[in-house]
Parts: structure tokens; sequence; C-alpha cells
């Protein structure tokens, strides 16, 4: 490559030294008539520095646009350097064939007072230096202050939003104080004025922080010069309630104070950490209230004479009366009766006594299960077998103008229970779904068995039960008000919901006037109670 005509040993050794300098040397020739911003600036020399930045080879850049190795927008603003005529400094980036990006700091300097071969031309050295990792560095630098600054700007916004907080809070402050202090006014006039009781406070020590009340008085307390501590028999008495308290339970039990009952709230106290340090002992006299609750048990008895009293006789007086007929025809007209009369009448004599018993045995089972001397006298059986049984002796006896749908998903079920008792469940169920229901209508018995438990379900179309008479169903002597002149005696279902109870059982309903009723029974196949 021939560019200047004047090859003294001088030039030929700044030749040698530019094509061995580290940074990349090229110069590139511009005609002198152009416009202000060239596109095509002509590669007359490269060194193998500028070559090496390029991907490129020195025979390889030699007379190509110096431009096209630039990044726009840096390639436009070299040009407008190259053409000026003067000394420029700029910074510029460029690709290699390769795709690797550098940033360079250019130094672009006419070259003046030297012949070239062609005198149409002016020329300029421009010598790239490789700044990429300065660059990279000060964007590095610029990244991280700028993230400096926002970490900055949020600390600022952090502080001041501490500072806010912390203004609110002695606001808040304050007013809790001001507040806490009208609270424990209020509380130590509540504690001193607590209505016919008294209110106590105990540390972990079971010291007495606090005994205050109209009645405190009668708290018994064992006092020193140091403490103040529950007196027996009342330390005794609470301290298992006050252990439970101690452990985040609230507990409530009897004693008797000054001779007096007192029904003892116990309550943990959290403080701030959460942790409990003290419990409280709400202390309440109950002599009125038990009073009272003595006074509404004897009017119960009263009223649960008076309807057993008035059910009783009505349900003795009427088979009685029939029977006494009955007997009083074939005393008088024995000889004159036909036989066939004389039997209808011993049978309704018979039908009487059956109700006369049955009333006196339901009585009887009502009275000793209430005194938990009900015998409970379980056996294995075949449940299936046992309700098939019952069903078809209903169905002769009371359902014949009935339709009767049983349905069992097993054909034999293996089962612990006292069979009375079960005759009783089932039975009056039966019964009363007979009873209640108008002719011509179905009534559905089903059984259905899982692992744990057997459902019993008996649904009829019935009169069904009003809403009001529901939370009152299972008491004795109770009565729906929409029986009319149904006869009953409002024990069926009382001794079927205790019965059910003796085999651990449960017993639900679900009614709708005017549509029917379904009694549903849940019986456990493994008998906790034997």
């Amino acid at each position: 490559m021939k560019l200047f005509t004047n090859h003294s040993s001088k030039t030929t050794l700044q030749h040698i030294a530019a094509e061995q300098a580290a940074a990349g040397i090229v110069i590139v020739a511009l005609p002198i008539e152009s416009s202000p911003m060239p596109t095509y600036t002509r590669i007359l020399f490269a060194n193998d520095a500028f070559a090496r930045i390029t991907d490129s080879s020195v025979a390889a850049v030699f007379n190509t646009n110096l431009l096209d190795f630039i990044d726009e927008p840096y390639n436009s603003e070299l040009a407008t350097a190259l053409q000026s005529g003067v000394q420029h400094l700029l910074y510029v980036r460029l690709t290699s064939h390769s795709g690797t990006q550098m940033y360079a700091h250019v130094h672009c300097t006419p070259l003046q007072g030297i012949e070239t071969i062609n005198a149409t031309e002016h020329h300029i050295i421009c010598t790239f230096t490789d700044v990429t990792d300065l660059m990279q560095t000060n964007e590095s630098l610029s990244a991280e202050i700028d993230s400096l600054e926002d970490n900055m700007h949020r600390r600022t916004n952090e502080l001041q939003e501490f500072i806010d907080e912390i203004r609110n809070e002695l606001r808040q402050r304050g007013i809790l104080e001001r507040e806490l202090q009208r609270a424990e006014k209020r509380y130590r006039s509540l504690a001193e004025n607590f209505p016919n009781g008294a209110v106590i406070m105990l540390d972990k020590r079971r010291q007495c922080l606090l005994v205050e009340g109209t009645q405190a008085e009668r708290i018994p307390l064992h006092v020193t010069d140091e403490s103040r501590t529950l007196a027996e028999p009342l330390a005794s008495a609470a301290e298992p309630a006050i252990s439970q308290a101690f452990e985040g339970k609230h507990c409530s039990f009897e004693t008797m104070l000054s001779g007096e009952p007192y029904l003892l709230h116990a309550v943990p106290l959290t403080a701030e950490r959460q942790f409990i340090d003290a419990v409280m002992l709400v202390c309440q006299n109950i002599t009125d209230f038990k009073t009272r609750q003595h006074l509404e048990k004897e009017q119960e008895m009263t009223e649960l004479k008076y309807r057993f009293v008035t059910i009783a006789s009505h349900e003795l007086r009427t088979p009685l009366a029939g029977m006494m007929l009955a007997s009083g025809i074939l005393r008088r007209y024995w000889e004159t009766t036909s036989d066939e009369e004389k039997w209808e009448a011993l049978q309704d004599i018979m039908a009487g006594l059956d109700r006369m018993s049955n009333l006196l045995d339901n009585i009887l089972v009502v009275g000793k299960s209430d005194s938990g001397k009900l015998p409970f006298e379980p056996q294995e059986i075949d449940l299936i077998h046992f309700c098939r049984d019952l069903v078809r002796e209903h169905e002769k006896s009371l359902g014949q103008t009935h339709t009767t749908i049983a349905e069992y998903n097993t054909d034999s079920l293996a089962f612990l229970g006292d069979p009375k008792l079960l005759r009783l469940i089932f039975g009056n169920l039966l019964s009363n779904a007979y009873k209640y229901s108008p002719e011509a209508t179905t009534v559905h018995f089903f059984l259905h068995c899982t692992p744990q438990n057997v459902t019993i379900t008996v649904q009829d179309a019935g009169i069904g039960i009003p809403a009001e008479d529901i939370p009152h169903l299972f008491d004795s002597f109770h009565r729906g008000k929409n029986v009319g002149e149904i006869q009953g005696t409002g024990l069926g279902l009382a001794i079927v919901e205790r019965a059910v109870k003796m085999h651990g059982g449960a017993i639900a309903v679900e009614s709708t006037v005017n549509v029917g009723t379904t009694f549903r029974v849940v019986l456990p196949l493994s008998l906790s109670n034997t």
C-alpha cells in the first residue's frame, strides 16, 4: 500500500510504529469537494490493532468505508468531525463482524503539508482507543448511582414515614393514655360496684392484686404484711379453674361462700406480649337465681303433673267407658245376646285393656328413664330381620289403609342393641306415621348401613308438625297444636328419644305442615354404652 511520495527513514519508522501501536489507527481519505456530511470515507491505511477491533484483516478493511464500522448515530458524528478539517475528540460505538460491540475514544487529526498521490483528497488520521471497560464501568457506576439515589429517596421517604408514624404514635399515645386513665377509672368503679358479687385478680403466685365488689367482704382471704391470698376452702375449690385459666381456658364452677351459692368464672388476662400474666375471678351470688330456678322447676313439675293428670285421665276414661258399656251389655243381656255380639263386646273390652296397659307401660318407661332405672340389656340381633318383622307387624295392625315401602341397603346386619328399646323406637315412629297420615298415603321406612353406623328413616305424607312445636317435640306429654281429635298421650316421642340416647345414637326431625314429616335415627354400630 503506497500512500506517501516521501519515503524517508523517519517516515518508515513512523509507519512501523503506527502498524505496531496498541491503539487502532486508520488513515482515511475524503474528497476535498464534499457535502457537509460525507457518506463515504475511504480507508487508506489500517494497523493490526484496528483489524483486531473489527474482527477483520488489514487487507480486508483497505479501501472500505470507515463509517460502515461505526454504529448509528455515532457514524454521523464521526463524518461531521472528519469533514470539519480540524482536530476532534469523540466517542463512538463499533460493531465487529462477529457482532461484538465496543466503545472507542476517537482522536481525529488532519494530515497537512504532506505530498499525497491524489491531490483531490484530504486525509485524516484516526486513532481508536478502546474504552469499553471504562464505559461499562461508567455505566455500572451510573446504574449504581441511580440505585443509590433511588435507595436514598426510598430511605428518605421511609424515614419521613417513620417520623410521621412517631408523631402520630405520640399523638395516639397521648390520646390512649387519656383513654387508659378514663378506662382505669371506669374499671375500678365497675370492680368496686360489681353488683351482687366480687372481682378478684390473681398473679401466677396466686397473690391477690385486686379484690373489689359489693360483696368483696364475703371472699375469704389470708392476709399478711406482704401479701393477700385466697383462704380455704375457696383456694382449693378455685385452684383447678385458676390453673386452666393460666393455660388460656375459660372455666366456670359453683361454690359456697358464707353459706350462699356463688358462680365463679376464671378468665385469663393477656399482656401485650400475648403472655397470660394474671387471672380474673368473677364471683356472682346466685342465691336469687337458684331460688328462681327452684320455683321454675316446681312450676314446670306442676304443669307436667297437670298435663299428666289431664291426658292420663282422658286416655284412661275413654277405654274405661267402652269397657264398662260392653260389660254392662253382657251382664244385662247375656241370655239374649248372640255369640257374635258377645265376642265383639269381649274384643272391645280387650282393646280397652290393651290401651290402658300401653299407657301405663309408657308412663313407667318415662319414669324409669328419667330416674336412670330403665334397664338397658343389649344383645346381638339381625337388625334387618328385626325391622322387616316389625314393619310387617305394623302393616297388619295399623297400616292396612296405607301403602308401606321398606328399603334396606343390605340383606343382613349384626347389631348389638336392646330389642325392647328398639321396638319402642321403630314401633312408635311407624305408629305415628300411620296415625298422623291420611288414608291412601305412603309411609316410607329406609335402613341404610355404613361401616360406622346405621341410619333408619321413617317418612310420612301426613299433617306435619308446626315449627313452634318442634323444640318441645320430645318433652313428656307434649302434643302438637294441630293433632285435633287424634288420640295420643304425648309420650311416644319422649320414649323414642330416651331409647335412642341409651343406644348412643341421635334423632332428628324435618317437617312441613300439611306436607309430611321425616324422622331420622342414627345408631352407632359399636356401642359405647353397655
